[in-house]
This record gives structure tokens, C-alpha cells and sequence, in this order.
């Protein structure tokens, strides 16, 4: 049976997501990231740097309003509701 593509979608999607770093994303659309990973959550806009960007493939997380994702994931947010996965991703 013919799924249209997805298994390889998926594959691609899940090659991005082993070899971008998250910190090089959010680096890329803006995000203050420090020498420890932290930076200001701009999701719940943060006084404080509560958001922690993982080096590697490990995603985000926001210690205050618990967003949290993969590269992809992050990318998305970022770039606003009218961003689709497949956007993000590029």
C-alpha cells in the first residue's frame, strides 16, 4: 500500500532533527541564547532567562510555561502560527 510519500517525509524530518541543534536554530531567528544554554522564553515572554536550549538534538524547554520541542519544534514557534511543519523545517 502506497502512503503517499509519508515514510520518506518522515525520514527527512527525522534526519533534520538528529543533526541541527536546536541552539542553532534559535540562534538563527533570534533567540539570546548564553554560553549555558539559557535564554529569555519568548512564548511567555520572560523577564528572567527561564527557557533552556540544549546543545545537540535535545530541543527546548521553558521552565515557566513548560513549551518545549525539537528543532523543528522550535522553528515553528518561532516563526509564528502561520508557520507549518513542513516550513519550519526548511
Amino acid at each position: 500500500m502506497n502512503n503517499g510519500g509519508n515514510d520518506e517525509i518522515l525520514y527527512k524530518y527525522s534526519i533534520i532533527r538528529e543533526t541541527v541543534s536546536a541552539v542553532e536554530v534559535g540562534k538563527m531567528l533570534g533567540l539570546d541564547i548564553n554560553g549555558k544554554g539559557r535564554c529569555r522564553c519568548p512564548f511567555h515572554n520572560g523577564a528572567d532567562r527561564n527557557m533552556m536550549v540544549y546543545p545537540g538534538n535535545r530541543g527546548f524547554y521553558c521552565f515557566v510555561c513548560h513549551e518545549s520541542g525539537d528543532c523543528i519544534a522550535l522553528a515553528k514557534k518561532l516563526l509564528g502560527d502561520d508557520c507549518r511543519y513542513h516550513e519550519a523545517a526548511r
